[in-house]
C-alpha cells in the first residue's frame, strides 16, 4: 500500500470522525433544549410540531357524487344523499 493511499484512507476515518461528532451534536440539541425535548416528544408520539408539517383542517366537500344525478356536483367528496334524479 501507498503512501498517499494510507493519507487518503486516514482522511476518509477523519471525515467520518467529524460526521459521528455532527450526529452526536444533533442528538445532544434535540434531547437538551427546550424546542428539543417538544420535537422529541412530539416525535414519539406522531405528532410533529412545525409549520411544514402542521396538520389543517380543511373540510371535505360534500354533495352529490353520482355523474348521472341532475344535481351531480364534480367537487364533492363525500356523498350527502342530496342527489336528485329527473324521471
Amino acid at each position: 500500500m501507498t503512501v498517499e493511499k494510507l493519507l487518503e484512507y486516514g482522511n476518509m476515518l477523519d471525515q467520518e470522525q467529524e460526521n459521528v461528532k455532527r450526529v452526536q451534536l444533533a442528538d445532544e440539541y434535540l434531547s437538551d433544549t427546550a424546542l428539543g425535548e417538544a420535537n422529541e416528544d412530539a416525535i414519539k408520539s406522531g405528532t410533529v410540531y412545525c409549520k411544514a408539517v402542521q396538520q389543517v383542517n380543511v373540510p371535505v366537500p360534500e354533495g352529490c357524487t353520482d355523474p348521472s344525478a341532475s344535481n351531480f356536483d364534480p367537487t364533492a367528496r363525500i356523498d350527502n344523499g342530496s342527489c336528485q334524479y329527473q324521471v
